[in-house]
């Protein structure tokens, strides 16, 4: 049941063409990886006093053309904060974020390697909107590179916001941001994926920089 509802929201996804939307026609054309991950929010303000960190949950959902070449890939995540508000009201509640990205394998040295390109557009929500702003709204470029080395997959890239907006008509501007992890295989349909990622954020009174780590269990799809 669970594969089938997956399925049935990968069919609209706007990157992917359409030949039929059975599970077995779908999934020998896309690469689906559904996955729940733990970890932390860190947010850091410019004082010691607005620095907070916070036990946080979340789920995600990526859909990728099986082919190597200039491969598309579509992704969502939804994560948030897994432990009662408290008086850190700045503190980041949730996050919400669709992107995508293109990617082109290389050789380097008798190694393959998978630049990409893409963009995605995040929300940011906090505890409490009664000192600043509630809620961040945000467009980012992305670059990154990816390799496989012995079944382990690596990526590292590099993100800048180009766009942002708050419920209170802030725009802080956006700092240059970097994300890492690593997709490790345990089983044929399952693998863990540790990873990190920060964003900073300046504007004329209190900018701050939001970190996002953790562990994440990956479900992959077969047809």
């Amino acid at each position: 049941m669970l594969e089938k509802i997956i399925v049935g929201v990968s069919c609209i996804s706007a990157i992917l063409g359409s030949t039929g939307c059975s599970n077995n026609n779908f999934l020998e054309r896309y690469d689906v990886k559904a996955n729940v991950r733990a970890g932390t929010f860190d947010t850091q303000g410019k004082t010691s006093e607005s620095t907070t960190h916070k036990v946080m949950m979340g789920v995600g959902l990526s859909i990728a053309e099986k082919k190597e070449e200039f491969k598309k890939q579509i992704s969502f995540e939804y994560n948030t904060q897994a432990e009662p508000p408290d008086e850190d009201l700045q503190s980041i509640h949730d996050t919400k974020e669709i992107s995508a990205e293109i990617s082109h394998p290389i050789q380097f040295f008798k190694h393959t390697f998978y630049p990409s390109i893409g963009a995605g557009f995040k929300n940011l929500r906090r505890n409490s909107s009664e000192t600043s702003w509630g809620d961040l709204n945000f467009a980012e470029a992305n670059l990154g590179i990816g390799t496989n080395i012995d079944g382990i997959y690596l990526k590292a890239g590099s993100s800048i916001p180009f766009y942002t907006n708050t419920d209170i008509g802030d725009n802080p501007k956006g700092k240059l941001g970097f994300k890492v992890s690593a997709e490790i295989p345990i089983s044929e349909r399952f693998s863990v994926k540790p990873f990190y990622e920060t964003t900073s954020f300046e504007d004329n009174t209190n900018g701050f920089k939001f970190e996002l780590y953790g562990v994440g269990l990956v479900y992959k799809l077969k047809p």
